[in-house]
């Protein structure tokens, strides 16, 4: 429901075109002889092949009718990346979007040389029928006799492993620096997306655009792809030999299973392979850590460091590294791991304070810019310019939440703790509403221990938005829990009635929560209070419409419009506002957004 138009179009033709090309009937039959022959390696391998097959057929037709490979490679992308949340419900049911044999599917989307025909239909079937007849005569067997008689001369696994290791997908790691953030704006945001190591904090950006490039689209996969799995991170594929590639993800299967001592095992096996060293160490100490010894996590970490992982990119927040961190060791272990990545960022810095210095000399009127400057810098530790990028960011209207939490985290880093606090408390003003990040957010270690951060850090739980940690969409579904929500944010706003934001966010759960018209009193009584003015303008607008008084609700958009409002996306997407798009109003309130946005961009 809250897809764009163009991909649910792109989607709804992708699975048209595999009823168009029956593949249910090739697909079933590929089933069936692998159900049949499920100790046979080659029927796995078939199987596998009639289900790629059928999706790059797929692919190709959606191209044939006129969509963009670029923006088709894009869409799925970004539905891919959607996927990290594991309480996704439709998840299961995008048959589409799959991480296994991804990278070439987007490879063959993007690569303008390959051949764009489907089979024609009903061909999948004959060529099911085809290998189904050939595993037949291939096997030669009863599938009931021994598993001993059918193993391949020189096999060097029982066919139950061969399954299992067929069977096993690479994973990527929990932990990443991404962080998701609270809205700027009215809708609560999309996905966190992020920076490796201390890269700022990025959580209202939108899914990727493709490249046109299938390297540049590729790598965006498999950062993504080391996003979406728990406590270990995804093996490349460059040249290993293959034993130890397979003992590497036979381990990762373990780790999910929380098998770990049997996990620990494989992945030693992997590094006596020579098989992704660095990787399969860390993820040793991850499963050291899980079942409570601290000595030998401690010691696959140093061997990790030793290797050349880069651990300051996932200590800070991987959860299966939680026991550790009262440990005293723990403090010195990322001292020593952001000492080092300070030092291989070293250049970056250099290069990003002289991007930053002409920007300082063009003066954009755009935050935008001075926003991606300072998150170049915080990652190359130039702190006080990221500092100053950030709030120059948010003097501009551009993200004011978010630059002045990374602001907060860049003066925290380079020691100015007060300075810290207040914008750390700005922030929340501003609309930040991530309360977890003050938990486990290594920038703010500088300022953790003081009474003033514990006092904001409560502020924050207390004034948060129900659904930030799982997705907005998820938690919309659940009126009563967001009436629940604007009940306790009614009792804290009474208790702080000159705190804007706390109306506003009293305004935002009751519209969630079905109840415009508590919603219009709230979103008035922070608009008094000044509180982020066009987009409370733009949320009364949001309230008269859904009470269908199109007079009031035309007049207040109009006024966040001219106020700065310029999300011509949200204006056409919000069902809010399905009570106005019959109205020739609406229009001349597209057109008004669409002309804001073009004065920003041009800026």
């Amino acid at each position: 429901r809250l897809w764009a138009v163009e991909r649910r179009r792109v989607v709804l033709l992708h699975e048209l075109a595999h009823v168009k090309r029956s593949d249910w009937a090739s697909a079933l039959l590929a089933e069936f002889a692998v159900a049949l022959y499920w100790f046979h390696p080659l029927a796995w391998w078939i199987g596998r092949r009639v289900r790629r097959d059928a999706e790059r057929a797929s692919d190709d037709l959606v191209i044939s009718v006129g969509i963009k490979p670029s923006v088709y490679a894009g869409h799925l992308l970004g539905i891919f990346r959607s996927l990290g949340s594991a309480a996704h419900p439709v998840a299961p049911a995008l048959a589409a979007i799959r991480p296994s044999h991804f990278e070439e599917r987007l490879r063959a989307i993007l690569d303008p040389a390959a051949p764009r025909f489907g089979l024609p239909a009903g061909s999948g079937r004959w060529a099911a029928a085809g290998v189904f007849a050939a595993l037949v005569g291939i096997a030669a067997v009863d599938p009931s006799a021994s598993p001993r008689a059918t193993t391949c001369p020189g096999a060097a696994r029982s066919p139950s492993a061969t399954t299992e290791a067929s069977l096993a997908t690479a994973s990527g790691p929990s932990a990443s620096a991404a962080r998701s953030t609270a809205p700027d704006g009215k809708l609560v945001p999309a996905a966190s997306s992020g920076e490796e190591g201390e890269a700022a904090y990025d959580g209202d950006a939108g899914p990727a655009k493709a490249s046109s490039a299938p390297d540049a689209v590729v790598h965006a996969i498999r950062t993504e792809g080391a996003r979406m799995a728990a406590g270990f991170v995804q093996a490349s594929n460059g040249g290993r030999s293959r034993s130890g590639e397979e003992w590497y993800e036979r381990g990762q299967q373990l780790h999910r299973d929380e098998r770990y001592p049997e996990a620990i095992e494989a992945f030693e096996k992997a590094i006596a392979a020579g098989y992704r060293e660095d990787a399969s160490s860390y993820n040793i100490a991850c499963g050291y850590a899980l079942m409570g010894n601290a000595d030998s996590a401690f010691e696959w970490l140093d061997r990790a460091r030793q290797q050349g992982f880069d651990l300051a990119a996932y200590v800070g927040e991987d959860d299966d590294l939680d026991n550790l961190r009262s440990d005293a060791r723990w403090a010195q272990l990322k001292q020593s791991a952001r000492e080092e990545k300070s030092e291989r960022h070293a250049g970056k810095g250099r290069a990003a304070a002289t991007r930053y210095e002409r920007l300082v000399a063009k003066a954009p009127q755009s935050g935008e810019p001075f926003f991606e400057a300072g998150r170049e810098l915080l990652s190359g530790h130039r702190y006080d310019l990221a500092a100053a990028a950030f709030q120059a960011a948010a003097e501009r209207g551009y993200r004011p939440g978010t630059a002045l939490y990374n602001q907060a985290c860049a003066l925290s880093l380079g020691g100015d703790r007060a300075g810290a606090l207040d914008r750390l408390s700005q922030a929340l003003d501003a609309g930040f509403d991530q309360p977890e990040m003050f938990r486990t957010d290594d920038d703010l270690d500088a300022v953790r221990d003081d009474p003033r951060f514990a006092s904001l850090s409560r502020e924050a739980r207390e004034l948060s938005l129900p659904g930030n940690g799982g997705g907005w969409w998820q938690s919309h579904r659940s009126v009563a829990r967001w009436r629940e929500s604007a009940r306790k944010l009614e009792g804290y706003a009474k208790e702080h009635p000159r705190s804007g934001r706390a109306w506003y966010n009293v305004g935002f759960a009751s519209l969630a929560a079905e109840r415009p018209e508590a919603a219009a009193d709230a979103f008035r009584k922070a608009l008094e209070l000044g509180y982020r003015k066009p987009t409370t303008m733009y949320n009364l607008a949001c309230s008269y419409s859904r009470l269908d008084r199109k007079d009031e609700a035309f007049d207040w958009l109009f006024r966040s419009l001219e106020a700065g409002f310029d999300e011509t996306g949200t204006l056409r997407h919000d069902e809010d506002l399905d009570n106005l798009r019959g109205d020739p109003r609406y229009r001349k309130a597209l057109e008004a957004a669409r002309v804001a946005r073009r004065r920003v961009e041009s800026d």
